[in-house]
């Protein structure tokens, strides 16, 4: 299975945010699709014009666009129906702690669990999105503090719902605003949280939100032979040239993708 996450910088309402979203989403399917294995996990399409209208593009792909009820969560996740199906109702959980501005977004966990048509094998995919802390905004020392105890809040939320679920065996990919040289500590109970202690060669090599040269976006997996993360930049740039896509971008933050066996 192929796994790619985007934060896809969608943004709502969509006449405050003049920076080419419709344009951009036509292009977000020919970045996250790789083949019919491919499972695409979202953070950012906030609300249900851009929902619908990933939706649609998706399509065009043969692929469907799962999300939850709450369209303002921002998360979703694209998938192949020929190859995979739902084995049971999606679950989405809201954050309980988070601080503006983010909290005018409901984030929070939103898991399916896919079945492969041919071989029978479960898949339970998580997406999230956490709390930012707004470093590269110069926000005060005590203002960044009470964003990281937030962040430490939602990854203890995170645990608690893969507990509660009784997952063995899972894939967790997001936005996780954690980067290492920023927040050393918060990184090392974000790594000891997945155990990837000994795997931090399979995550992003190189900064995956590239405004500010962070990386913050990781896939995490449990249970699956799982390949080292590649970042799509190269791959941004090569759609938006060969398809002529009139934005310098695709999405604020560069595409993760890996491969599970």
């Amino acid at each position: 299975m192929d796994l790619v996450f985007l934060n896809s910088y969608l943004r709502s309402p969509w006449w405050l945010f003049r920076d080419k979203q419709s344009t951009r989403i036509k292009a977000i399917p020919l970045l996250t699709i790789k083949n019919t294995n491919t499972i695409c996990g979202h953070a950012e399409v906030f609300g249900s014009t851009y929902i619908n209208e990933l939706l649609h593009e998706y399509k065009k792909y043969g692929f469907e666009l799962v999300y939850p009820s709450e369209k303002m969560s921002g998360l979703c996740i694209a998938y192949c129906p020929e190859k995979y199906e739902l084995d049971s109702e999606p679950i989405f959980e809201k954050y309980v702690r988070s601080k503006l501005p983010d909290s005018m977004a409901p984030k929070g966990i939103f898991m399916c669990i896919f079945k492969c048509r041919y071989t029978g094998q479960k898949y339970p995919i998580i997406v999230t999105h956490l709390q930012s802390a707004y470093e590269e905004s110069e926000r005060s020392l005590q203002k960044v503090l009470k964003y990281r105890e937030i962040q430490m809040l939602q990854l203890h939320q995170l645990q608690m719902f893969i507990i509660r679920n009784r997952l063995i065996n899972y894939v967790v990919m997001g936005d996780f605003n954690i980067d290492k040289m920023v927040s050393p500590i918060l990184y090392e109970l974000l790594i000891s949280q997945f155990n990837y202690h000994s795997k931090q060669h399979l995550l992003p090599k190189i900064e995956t939100y590239p405004l500010a040269k962070y990386k913050i976006d990781y896939i995490f997996t449990k249970g699956f032979v799982t390949k080292p993360t590649l970042v799509l930049n190269k791959k941004e740039r090569q759609i938006i040239e060969d398809h002529q896509i009139s934005s310098k971008y695709i999405s604020d933050h560069y595409g993760i993708h890996t491969f599970i066996e």
